[in-house]
């Protein structure tokens, strides 16, 4: 089930370029929303097909927005800011880890 994220995430790596084709402000809301609906469905899923290919698709938008990401940020905020914001960024994903169950 792990193993399926991690391909996916490796394989569709390249869909970061997207973030350069596309309007932030469409983009963001897209990814965000098909971020939370492959969410949603591994917490739906009936058996473990279901889970594999849920968990596939969580890996595939999670690729293209963990490393768009500092990209985004860059756009809105200046220099001096941005550090702080990536350390919170990359801060608190423990947190999170911490209360998933994944």
């Amino acid at each position: 089930m792990l193993n399926a994220f991690y391909v996916c995430y490796v394989a569709f790596e390249w869909t970061t370029m997207f973030w350069k084709f596309f309007p932030a402000h469409v983009y963001v809301s897209v990814l965000c929303l098909c971020w939370g609906a492959a969410a949603m469905s591994s917490g739906a899923a009936r058996n473990m097909a279901h889970l594999v290919v849920a968990r596939g698709f969580l890996g595939v938008f999670e690729a293209t927005f963990g490393a768009g990401a500092p990209y985004f940020l860059s756009m809105l905020y200046r220099r001096k800011e941005l550090g702080f914001r990536m350390s919170l960024l990359v801060g608190m994903s423990p947190l999170a880890n911490t209360f998933a169950s994944s």
